[in-house]
Parts: structure tokens; sequence; C-alpha cells
């Protein structure tokens, strides 16, 4: 059985807005004049309807968690950059992340 070559890709620029100095990748694809911005993100979500008292202890357990200064140097360890965002901020974002994916697909001809 013959297996596939592996295939290596160095990164090259971040893929985000900014600089992320950390990854010691240099300036932004966006700063190099490509025309991208793209993130991955992690976010916990939860059915409608839940109750608001169980939703404000969820959201207060996380931001707990995400502002632990451990549990960002531990982040920052494996070149994961900590950007905390609750609900509105976090809406905020998705709404844009979400328009600008969206542009993207349909320029590729898949939407």
């Amino acid at each position: 059985m013959t297996r596939p070559k592996l295939l290596l890709i160095k990164g090259s620029a971040p893929f985000g807005g900014d600089c992320v100095l950390m990854l010691e990748l240099g300036r932004a694809a966006r700063e190099q004049g490509f025309d991208v911005e793209a993130y991955l993100w992690v976010g916990v979500f939860t059915t409608a309807g839940i109750p608001d008292a169980t939703l404000t202890q969820l959201r207060d357990v996380v931001r707990k968690v995400a502002m632990d200064p451990t549990f960002k140097d531990a982040l920052v360890k494996v070149k994961i950059v900590p950007d905390y965002r609750d609900t509105p901020d976090f809406k905020t974002f998705f709404d844009a992340d979400y328009k600008r994916l969206a542009r993207a697909v349909q320029r590729i001809g898949k939407l």
C-alpha cells in the first residue's frame, strides 16, 4: 500500500486583521497586500430559551476562566492569542465574520 506524501506548509503570515507578534511570522497577510482575513474561533453556544439565571451563571464562569492568568499563559505558550468576547461583543464580531466569509464563498462561486 502506498502512502500519500506529507505536504508541510510553513506559515508565512497570520490571516487576521492585525499582525500577531508572538507568532514570529512578520506582517499580517493584509499588510502584505493580500485581500484575506479569516479567524479560527471557539465559542460556547446554548439552546434557545435557556433561563436567564443559568445563562448569566454560564457566562460568568466562562469569563472567569478566559481571564484567568494561568489559562491565558497556557494559551500563549502554544501560540494561541486569547481574545475573549462576551455575548454582545462576540455577536458583533460573528456578524462581521459571517459577512466576510459569505463574500469569499460567493467570489469563488460556491454560494
